[in-house]
C-alpha cells in the first residue's frame, strides 16, 4: 500500500469537490456559544449511533459546559443547527486524550435515540461495525482511497458579530 500526502492546495478541484460531496452528509460541527469547538463524523457502532471526534473536543465541549450546557451540532448549511444538553451525551472510548501521543486521541458520543430523527432528517450515519474488513481492504487497493478529514479549530476564525440596526441608531 503507498501512502501520499498532499497539501489541500495540491489537491485538484475536481477531486476536492468530490471528496466534500461524499463526506458532507457524515460531518458536523460542534458550537457553543457562537464558537467552533470542533468536529465528528455521524457513525453507528456497535448499534449505537453518534458522533466519532476527538477526545480533546470532548473535553473542551466539557469546559464549555460549565458556562452552557447545551452544544449545537450542525446539521444542513445556512441557520440549521440542533442544540444537544452535554449530559445527554455519552462518552464510550475512556482512552484520555494525551498530549505526549502515547494514547489515540478518539472519542464515541453516543446521541440519545429521541434526537436521532431530527439530525437524520439533514445527515447519514456510516455504519463503522459492519463490513470494517471489505472497506479496508478496498481502500488499500489500487482502486480505493482513504480520504481523513476534520475541522481544525486553527483554521476556523471565530465568527464575526455585528450589532443589529437598531444597535445603531440609538
Amino acid at each position: 500500500m503507498t501512502i501520499e500526502h498532499f497539501l489541500l492546495k495540491d489537491i485538484p478541484d475536481t477531486l476536492l469537490t468530490e471528496a466534500v460531496s461524499e463526506i458532507k452528509p457524515f460531518t458536523t460541527a460542534f458550537v457553543s456559544e457562537l464558537h467552533h469547538v470542533g468536529s465528528g463524523t455521524f457513525a453507528v457502532i456497535n448499534g449505537r449511533h453518534g458522533i466519532l471526534t476527538a477526545d480533546h473536543v470532548w473535553e473542551a465541549i466539557q469546559v464549555k459546559s460549565l458556562s452552557n450546557p447545551m452544544i449545537s451540532i450542525l446539521v444542513a448549511e445556512g441557520a440549521h443547527r440542533f442544540e444537544l444538553h452535554v449530559r445527554e451525551l455519552v462518552p464510550h472510548l475512556a482512552l484520555g486524550y494525551d498530549p505526549n501521543g502515547t494514547k489515540p486521541d478518539i472519542q464515541f458520543l453516543e446521541i440519545p435515540a429521541g434526537c436521532l430523527g431530527t439530525i437524520q432528517a439533514k445527515k447519514r450515519f456510516i455504519n463503522l461495525s459492519k463490513s470494517s474488513v471489505d472497506r479496508c481492504k478496498f481502500a488499500s487497493s489500487e482502486s480505493g482511497f482513504v480520504v481523513i478529514a476534520g475541522f481544525p479549530s486553527e483554521f476556523s476564525p471565530d465568527p464575526e458579530i455585528h450589532p443589529s440596526e437598531d444597535e445603531h441608531s440609538g
